[in-house]
């Protein structure tokens, strides 16, 4: 009697003391470990704690537990129960996002269910099972297998007289889904079109059906204020459909009501959302004040609760609302904001993706320096053996001369046992390069996310180009543009080395000029160059030896208002400006970014340009390529008569240009560094 008053005592704590302490809630688990009897009220404790570890995200611990309490209440055939936790469990690995773990403990519990011989249990049960089936195959993108389970739950829910809304509201979301598969992003005009527009219609149509049928069965059950987030969100979605059938009038008047309930409920996230969905609907309507203001409420709750999953989306709609209202400063300011974000956003992610690469990178390379150490020492060890099994024959060979013939069959079979060996040491070694050359390849595109996206380039610079081969997988080269709202800043850089060494360091380099100009707000192209050299010093670590170590560059800025001025540095790269059949050469500092024997202050040009100008940057890897028909280096001067020569060609087709002359040149020799060639005309 006292162990069982002592367990609901524990239930009561759980319930209403300790959800917020998980801490105490490993302490309490401990405790309730210690009583031996394995009954169904030390499993339903379970279950409860399983359910505060599964609210704090502790999913390995909660499915831990849960488990637990299954094979009690299997162990006492209370089959409902059981189902239970199982159920609990397929959910936890959905909120995991392992979805094909979910779905065999969500059909495990559908197993069970139809054990139970009560039948309202087992529909309860059963009806459990087939809502979680159809929200991990909707989240699958498996829409027919979710339509399938929603229908067979909708006939479940209504013999057991269960809400009805949240399988509507699914059934809504499927046909939702359904007609996204319509919509089509046009990639000249930049805008969205629908392949089929009437079964777009009836999509939307069948979607407004569910999501009206979910609203009804909330009214006529009294959910409305009960269940305020659910009835939030079909508002929400009755009015995304309105919004799409530009039924605009329509869409206010469920987002509103949507509105009204996320101000009640004080839920930020839902007002953000609704606030840029009514900003959309006055777009349409043309009431562009209107839009901005809501658009601004969003972005002040963004910003002042932290939220910063929707700035991006909230400024580009706000750059959008004001180039509508020919307000281009404006517009041009949210812009760049917008860009701020994406590439903070970016840069977090791609900080994340290396590290991670870098820790896999380190373990598996320790994996495959242990299993060469084993193999060796495993060939040490028959080695010995051998040696042993030698000396030892040849005492008897001595004496008894009859059993020569078997103890070469002994020693044939040896030697067998070591090429076998080395054969397997051979496919060991050859599975880890095939591994590291796969890590590199990831490696590849990591450092293909930090180079400017070509629309970002061509909207910024249309009367340009970039020639880019690296010589391996990865490359030292690497080209480079950031804007503010003044300038446009490029370059074309080349790290020492190319590949991993030379990868590694351009990702240094890259991030390095971009928080120079945009954190630190550097504009002076020499003062840019200097303030990377000494955060390269400080992060590389200073030696005493004169190494020859770092980075050449070719910086540009250029002028949004008047792209006739310009101001260049260079580190060991110069500039190359061609104007009317003449080439120009604009010095360089000779000395790297990075460790060198002595450091000067880095020189800027400033330059004023003719309207037919061309101007070209680039690394070493064109003119120190080898080649031609007595294989020798191209070399500075030919170089230079090549970009002479190509200079007076349209500047769309001096891509091709270049690009065919490099590879009609280089022919069937290697390659000899990276190459990274940049034109722009003026």
């Amino acid at each position: 009697m006292l162990k069982q008053i002592t367990y609901i005592l524990c239930f009561f704590v759980i319930r209403f003391i300790l959800a917020q302490n998980s801490s105490v809630l490993d302490s309490l688990l401990k405790s309730i470990h210690n009583f031996k009897k394995e009954d169904t009220i030390k499993a339903k404790l379970y279950s409860s704690i399983g359910k505060e570890y599964h609210n704090t995200q502790k999913y390995n611990s909660a499915i831990d537990i849960l488990f637990r309490s299954f094979k009690i209440y299997k162990s006492y055939g209370d089959f409902f129960n059981a189902a239970n936790q199982l159920e609990k469990i397929s959910y936890i690995y959905f909120d995991a996002n392992k979805l094909d773990k979910a779905l065999f403990y969500a059909f495990e519990s559908l197993k069970l269910s139809r054990k139970i011989s009560d039948p309202y249990k087992r529909m309860k049960s059963e009806n459990d099972a087939y809502y979680t089936l159809s929200e991990i195959y909707f989240t699958k993108g498996d829409n027919t297998r979710a339509t399938h389970y929603y229908r067979q739950c909708l006939i479940l829910s209504q013999k057991i007289n269960e809400p009805l809304y949240p399988i509507y509201n699914g059934l809504g979301n499927v046909y939702v889904k359904e007609s996204e598969k319509l919509v089509k992003k046009d990639p000249i005009l930049n805008i969205d079109t629908i392949v089929n527009p009437s079964r777009y219609v009836q999509l939307l149509d069948s979607a407004l059906y569910f999501y009206q049928l979910a609203l009804k069965d909330m009214k006529k059950n009294n959910l409305i204020e009960k269940e305020s987030i659910s009835a939030l969100v079909i508002y929400s979605n009755i009015g995304s459909i309105y919004f799409k059938k530009n039924e605009f009038n329509k869409a206010l008047e469920f987002f509103s009501k949507a509105m009204n309930i996320a101000e009640k409920e004080n839920s930020i996230i839902d007002l953000i959302i609704i606030d840029v969905n009514i900003s959309n609907v006055y777009i349409y309507k043309n009431q562009i004040d209107k839009s901005i203001e809501y658009l601004k409420s969003a972005l002040q709750l963004s910003l002042d609760h932290h939220i910063d999953m929707y700035l991006y989306e909230i400024y580009d709609n706000l750059s959008q609302a004001y180039v509508l209202k020919k307000d281009y400063l404006t517009a041009l300011q949210y812009q760049q904001k917008k860009f701020i974000v994406y590439d903070s956003l970016r840069n977090i992610e791609k900080e994340k993706n290396f590290q991670e690469l870098s820790v896999k990178y380190q373990t598996e390379l320790k994996d495959s320096e242990n299993k060469l150490l084993k193999a060796k020492n495993e060939k040490q060890r028959w080695v010995l053996t051998s040696t042993l099994v030698g000396l030892l024959l040849t005492f008897l060979l001595l004496l008894v001369i009859w059993r020569a013939f078997t103890i070469t069959r002994k020693q044939k079979k040896i030697i067998e046992i070591s090429r076998n060996e080395l054969a397997e040491q051979k496919k060991i070694i050859e599975q880890k390069q095939q591994d590291i050359l796969d890590s590199i390849h990831y490696a590849s595109r990591i450092q293909s996310a930090i180079l400017p996206e070509e629309n970002y380039w061509k909207s910024l610079l249309p009367k340009s180009f970039v020639l880019y081969i690296p010589k391996d997988i990865v490359a030292g080269d690497f080209y480079w543009m950031v804007d503010t709202t003044e300038y446009i800043f490029l370059a074309a850089a080349d790290c020492t080395g190319h590949g991993v060494p030379g990868a590694m360091l351009s990702v240094l380099c890259n991030n390095l000029l971009t928080e120079s100009i945009l954190e630190e707000k550097i504009y002076e192209t020499d003062a840019i160059l200097q303030n990377v050299r000494s955060k390269i010093l400080d992060r590389l670590g200073r030696t005493n030896e004169n190494i020859q170590d770092g980075m050449d560059i070719a910086l540009l800025r250029l002028n949004k208002t008047d792209l006739y001025k310009a101001q260049f540095s260079g580190a060991n790269r110069p500039l190359y400006i061609i104007t009317n059949n003449h080439l120009e050469e604009i010095p360089y500092d000779k000395q790297p970014i990075g460790k060198y024997f002595t450091n000067q202050p880095f020189t800027k040009y400033n330059l004023h340009l003719n309207t037919d100008s061309c101007l070209y940057l680039f690394t070493d890897g064109f003119p120190d390529q080898f080649g031609g028909t007595k294989n020798k280096k191209l070399g500075t001067k030919n170089f230079k008569e090549l970009v002479l020569k190509y200079g007076s060609s349209p500047i769309y087709q001096q891509h091709k240009l270049f690009h065919d002359f490099f590879l009609e040149w280089k022919n069937e020799q290697e390659q000899t560094d990276d190459v990274t060639l940049i034109g722009i005309k003026v």
